[in-house]
């Protein structure tokens, strides 16, 4: 194959990605941005300093979880 060719699919990959990736971020923004405007809870947690730290500690949590159990389960 040509080595042109392989690189126009390769960016032709990575466009069709990152289109995909941002409709997806464009579905949750919509959500986000309602709910934002409601005030309320969410609202306040958003605002809340922790709640960085805290979706980032669920999230490691989530992921280790995952690791342990997946890899070292006694069968």
């Amino acid at each position: 194959m040509d080595k042109e060719f392989v690189k126009n699919k390769i960016v032709s990959l990575r466009v069709f990605f990152l289109v995909f990736a941002y409709k997806g971020h464009l579905r949750i923004r919509s959500v986000h941005d309602h709910l934002f405007s409601k005030g309320g809870t969410y609202r306040r947690w958003s605002e809340n300093p922790y709640s960085d730290s805290v979706h980032k500690a669920v999230l490691l949590a989530y992921l280790l979880s995952l690791i342990i159990f997946t890899y070292f389960n006694p069968r």
